[in-house]
């Protein structure tokens, strides 16, 4: 059973029109910026050599659409932000939800729970530290496992690394 969803942090001007436009500020320095998510396919099974077939026209309209979505570029538009800045405990934890009753009505004709996330970036991020500990949690609790795929070079050391965010004074 697959779902995908795509999902990014679009920053904006800091403006008054950017602060009016975004629903959050970054808490260590202010901008504002408003997180996406597009769900591509959602609890979709299909034999193996349907796959290719059924599922890369989806992707393929997927990534055309999702700047439009993003709201990227335009009169009032912002910019993405760059991987190591977006919601990717965000994004998880939100994949983590479908997980959080996996005990109860079982479909046994599935086993194993995991995520696979792919990144443009490097696998490495700046997160919140009590958000990177709560998702820690449910991931141990709820037993899913985690699989990052790095389309950037590949860093000397293990990923993913996280860099705690410093809140900003005040």
């Amino acid at each position: 059973s697959l779902t995908v969803v795509m999902f990014c942090r679009t920053f904006y001007d800091n403006t008054d029109a950017g602060r009016a436009r975004a629903l959050q500020l970054d808490a260590a320095d202010g901008r504002p910026y408003e997180d996406f998510y597009d769900v591509i396919v959602e609890n979709k099974t299909y034999s193996g050599q349907e796959w290719p077939l059924r599922v890369l026209p989806i992707f393929k309209r997927a990534f055309k659409r999702f700047p439009t979505i993003a709201n990227w570029g335009g009169p009032g538009g912002g910019m993405p932000s760059a991987s190591s800045d977006g919601n990717f405990l965000e994004a998880l934890n939100m994949s983590l939800n479908i997980f959080h009753k996996h005990h109860i009505d079982r479909d046994l004709g599935r086993t194993g729970q995991a995520v696979v996330i792919i990144t443009a970036g490097t696998g490495v991020f700046e997160v919140n530290r009590e958000l990177s500990h709560v998702t820690k949690q449910r991931m141990h609790d709820n037993g899913v496992g985690i699989d990052l795929l790095c389309i950037n070079e590949p860093v000397m050391h293990v990923v993913p690394l996280f860099i705690f965010k410093r809140q900003a004074p005040g």
